[in-house]
């Protein structure tokens, strides 16, 4: 029995590291900004990791779900109780502060914002990324959530249908509206500048 379980701690340790930034990413983008404050992302990662291990049943039950959703499960637990331990009021989009993002939400925020290349506009393309986030908050919850699982915890269609309950087919459809809803939000707020 011992060894079973030095096995499948082992083989949950590979999985972890092998999702490592992917898990990082989820807590980054999941986290409230006082937690990340309070605790470095890669502090409240190893908090995860250690309930994984305490939860070797969790993680072997039902095959068919794959591990990165099971571990995903496992982060955001870990997210919420520290939340509670510190005392975090409940993550509101409308509460971020974006100078605390790491490099890979900043990368992506920048992408659809429109990456702009000269250096001189480096200002101007942060000013983009928060006006990108700002409207990706004005989305309904569900799309909300599609964007941000596809795009920043980079979660393929499997995965989410998992997490949502829901088929492939009804992820790629509510994905597909939420990228259209974005869309005209962003063509919305350009006619309020214009």
């Amino acid at each position: 029995m011992e060894e079973e379980q030095l096995i499948q701690k082992t083989a949950l340790g590979n999985a972890i590291e092998q999702n490592r930034d992917r898990l990082l990413a989820i807590i980054s983008c999941r986290a409230s900004d006082r937690l990340k404050r309070l605790m470095s992302i890669e502090d409240i990662l190893q908090e995860a990791f250690l309930e994984a291990y305490k939860r070797l049943d969790f993680l072997n039950d039902k095959p068919e779900i794959s591990l990165l959703v099971k571990l995903r499960k496992i982060v955001l637990q870990t997210i919420v109780d520290k939340e509670r331990y510190f005392g975090a009021d409940k993550r509101t989009s409308g509460k971020e502060v974006y100078d605390n993002m790491d490099d890979s939400q900043t990368n992506l925020l920048n992408r659809l914002a429109d990456s702009i290349t000269s250096p001189s506009k480096k200002i101007m393309r942060k000013e983009r990324a928060v006006i990108v986030q700002q409207i990706i908050d004005e989305l309904s919850p569900q799309y909300r959530d599609i964007i941000l699982m596809r795009h920043f915890e980079q979660l393929d269609y499997n995965d989410c249908a998992a997490i949502l309950n829901i088929s492939i087919d009804a992820v790629k459809m509510r994905y597909y509206r939420a990228l259209k809803r974005l869309k005209e939000l962003i063509e919305q707020y350009s006619e309020l500048q214009s």
